[in-house]
């Protein structure tokens, strides 16, 4: 059994000479005195921590080497990069990408999407900084991670040393209840498109969703891939991955002034008191869960990569 002691505390801490003297101030405690100097002996090592001169580029409350995306998203699962010997998917940086990403793109590639095209790269740069919760590439939506895709077989550039930016996928509607998520506003810019780098983006993205947090993937159940009815070439690469065809959501969204903006509708009349500017999208709703992914679609989405 300890036998409580008077002794003097608490200890002043001198801070200008790193010196720590006791104070007459008894208490009752288990401690005794070398307990009380080692605790002031930690707090002045915490305050050397604190005012030691800090590393060139430091940035209070931000990892060294952290990508900025990581570093402000309110992504619940961890996320940082993941590749192969072609592609590599790295946490999308506004300040590093989108100017080039905005440079390559065209209208086009928003055609099937909510979303229409920015009218100058700080527009599209907005969108990350923005306060909605649910716009999808807002570091303010908790269900949303963009990627930045880059072709490594590419040469070196100021997107990335390892390649060149060749367009963006994201984890959408991701939920940590479920433990699911959708693959999702996958925009592979025109230079890279019909290559080897839709396969390898979508690969890295599933593997990295159903790969166990322990080897650091987000260690999740199902991961869903939607697509327009009139986009079959984006069907085509969700079953290529190995992702299976389960329904068809009709009229599942409205394009606004879908006409105006180059958008493709479902090439149905609109609903009565409908905007005749406005389109609506049908949506293909694809699936894949984790035992199908341990029972052979790995190895299918490895192969499909692979060609």
């Amino acid at each position: 059994m300890y036998r409580k002691r008077h002794i003097k505390w608490p200890v002043s801490i001198d801070i200008s000479t790193k010196r720590c003297d006791s104070l007459p101030h008894p208490v009752r405690t288990y401690s005794d005195q070398f307990v009380a100097q080692l605790i002031a002996q930690s707090w002045l090592g915490i305050y050397s921590l604190i005012e030691s001169p800090k590393p060139p580029n430091f940035t209070p409350n931000k990892l060294p080497h952290r990508p900025k995306m990581a570093s402000v998203s309110v992504f619940p699962f961890h996320v940082g990069e993941t590749s192969n010997e072609r592609v590599k998917l790295i946490p999308f940086n506004p300040e590093q990408h989108c100017e080039t990403f905005f440079r390559l793109s065209t209208p086009e590639v928003y055609t099937h999407m909510p979303m229409t095209s920015p009218a100058s790269a700080a527009e599209f740069k907005s969108l990350f900084y923005s306060n909605s919760t649910s716009h999808i590439l807002s570091f303010s939506n908790p269900e949303s991670f963009a990627f930045a895709i880059i072709d490594k077989t590419r040469p070196p550039s100021p997107e990335d040393p390892e390649g060149e930016l060749a367009g963006t996928v994201s984890f959408i509607r991701t939920s940590p209840v479920n433990l699911c998520t959708e693959i999702g506003f996958i925009v592979i810019l025109p230079p890279y498109q019909r290559t080897h780098v839709a396969t390898n983006a979508a690969g890295l993205a599933l593997q990295l969703a159903f790969e166990s947090t322990e080897n650091g993937g987000l260690g999740l159940r199902r991961v869903h891939w939607m697509a327009s009815t009139m986009n079959p070439a984006s069907s085509r690469l969700a079953q290529r991955m190995g992702f299976e065809k389960v329904g068809i959501i009709p009229w599942h969204m409205r394009f606004v002034k879908g006409k105006i903006n180059g958008k493709v509708g479902n090439g149905r009349e609109p609903p009565p008191g409908s905007d005749p500017e406005d389109l609506w999208r049908d949506t293909v709703i694809h699936t894949l869960a984790w035992d199908q992914w341990e029972n052979g679609m790995r190895e299918r989405a490895a192969q499909a990569m692979e060609r």
